[in-house]
């Protein structure tokens, strides 16, 4: 199932539609980068990623993909799933850092807008890495038969 969730871009290009939320990714994917380095930090960002996704009441569409998003990470982590990119695999971790922070573009505090810059970013990541995705849920599926 693939969302139209980002502005069309170039293949191979990750765009935001706001400045705003282009730099606090930016800054997100930095962060990304040393928390792949240290695997007790990404498994508390997984920790925290799934323990937010219960206390919501409806992600939406663009939020559906935090489950698979975290399962991927998982499985890289472990070693049981590489083959992803790089670059993908730091946007894909940058999104969760996003997606547990509370205080990023439109604080997860503010009534009915709060979730929906974590949407925006989470369904934009998964757009320029719907490839990805969909190849790791491929695995996925042949490994549990």
């Amino acid at each position: 199932m693939r969302h139209n969730t980002a502005k069309h871009s170039k293949p191979g290009t990750l765009e935001m539609p706001t400045k705003k939320l282009t730099e606090k990714f930016n800054e997100f994917q930095e962060k990304a980068k040393e928390i792949l380095k240290d695997e007790n930090r990404i498994e508390d960002l997984l920790l925290q990623a799934r323990q937010k996704l219960k206390e919501l009441p409806a992600g939406g569409d663009r939020l559906a993909y935090i489950p698979e998003l975290i399962l991927l990470i998982h499985n890289f982590v472990r070693g049981e799933y590489t083959s992803i990119s790089m670059p993908h695999l730091v946007a894909i971790v940058a999104a969760l850092i996003y997606f547990v922070t509370p205080l990023d573009v439109i604080p997860d505090t503010v009534p009915g807008a709060g979730l929906l810059d974590d949407a925006v970013v989470a369904g934009a990541v998964v757009k320029w890495c719907q490839d990805d995705i969909d190849k790791f849920m491929i695995w996925l599926e042949n490994k549990r038969k």
